[in-house]
């Protein structure tokens, strides 16, 4: 049996689209700064609890548990990305070191806090 949506199903569900593309538009384009829910959604012109509620209706996860995922996935690429650049750590300046400790530290914290909330 085939559902189809009516007219203003329809309109609803590409405004909860476009809010979302937006939201993720947003983000990426800022990558690396910390922000709040509150701070993203002013910047895509919506009110916190309609993109809230608009990321939940389209991804069926909420907008602060995407955020998560993206942070420790880019936090997971730079880190490997710089444990490819050398094999040992004496060919890694101390500065570089640091930078992929306090890396890994920052996605092993943000996978501890994770499972905390998934579990």
């Amino acid at each position: 049996m085939t559902t189809t949506m009516t007219q203003p199903q329809l309109n609803a569900a590409q405004k909860r689209a476009k809010t979302v593309e937006a939201a993720m538009a947003y983000v990426l384009a800022r990558p690396g700064r910390e922000m709040s829910l509150s701070q993203i959604a002013n910047g895509i012109g919506v009110s916190r609890q309609t993109l809230q509620d608009h990321f939940i209706e389209a991804t069926g996860i909420s907008f602060t548990e995407y955020l998560t995922k993206n942070q420790i996935r880019l936090d997971v690429e730079l880190a490997e990305s710089t444990r490819r650049v050398s094999t040992t750590p004496r060919e890694y300046s101390k500065k570089t070191v640091k930078a992929a400790e306090e890396v890994w530290q920052s996605y092993l914290e943000k996978v501890a806090k994770a499972e905390g909330h998934w579990a």
